[in-house]
């Protein structure tokens, strides 16, 4: 059997794979947990871009990076708005357990990882030594290049570890969810069922009378038809009847 420390699904993967999923976030949280992280991160960045281009380009207030082209911040909020269907998809998969909307959002934050990764290799490559701060300028040209380009190369590594690591915490859950099926759908919606059939009203004056049958459909098996039925039984199904006057 299956060891009680791997979450259901991913001990049907094949140990043979050289890629295993995840099965904790940091080395002891949920996978849920990790994934509201990443969205609360991404989700905020965007709303950053988005905020900082409309007060810099429209509102003419000055704030941070409004030294930055224009093009380059348009691009940025543009692709921030982009985002945000892709992240409402993230949500909407992590809230009700559906591995497809959070799929879409993986390939997005995929798609958002090799972008930024390719731009940044770009930006370290060619501004390195371009744009040197002024307090290292003081220690000679190739110094102060070499700092600013292990700076640079510094960043690049921290930015690809946190968002290689958040990818594939998403990637993990995904294939948690593809491999577990969907039982716990199915459970959500016949609990659902269940609480929609206890709270029936019934038939009488006032909900004193028994409850409403189901209405069943003409053929059996087909949802085409109008179904019939769904009434309550008449003197609650006990009395039948079929002389006139009534002999009781």
């Amino acid at each position: 059997p299956p060891s009680p420390e791997v979450p259901k699904g991913l001990d049907k993967m094949g140990r043979a794979s050289p890629i295993q999923p995840l099965s904790t976030f940091c080395c002891g949280c949920s996978l849920d947990g990790g994934i509201q992280v990443v969205l609360v991160g991404h989700s905020l960045v965007c709303a950053f871009f988005m905020v900082t281009c409309v007060s810099n380009i429209v509102l003419e207030m000055p704030t941070f990076g409004h030294r930055v082209p224009y093009s380059t911040q348009v691009f940025n909020c543009g692709f921030a708005l982009a985002t945000v269907p892709f992240i409402v998809a993230g949500i909407s998969g992590l809230k009700y357990q559906i591995e497809t909307h959070l799929r879409i959002y993986l390939f997005c934050l995929m798609f958002t990882f090799a972008m930024d990764s390719i731009l940044m290799v770009v930006m370290v490559y060619f501004n390195s030594c371009a744009r040197i701060p002024k307090f290292l300028d003081e220690y000679g040209s190739a110094a102060a290049c070499g700092v600013s380009r292990s700076m640079g190369m510094a960043s690049l590594f921290l930015y690809v570890s946190m968002m290689g690591y958040a990818t594939f915490v998403v990637w993990s859950r995904c294939e948690q969810l593809r491999l577990s099926g969907s039982n716990q759908a199915f459970d959500e919606l016949v609990g659902g069922a269940q609480r929609i059939a206890a709270f029936r009203p019934p038939a009488g004056l006032f909900g004193t009378g028994p409850k409403l049958l189901d209405a069943q459909p003409i053929e059996y098996g087909s949802l085409a038809p109008q179904p019939y039925g769904g009434g309550a039984k008449i003197f609650y199904g006990k009395t039948h009847d079929t002389n006139f006057p009534p002999t009781m």
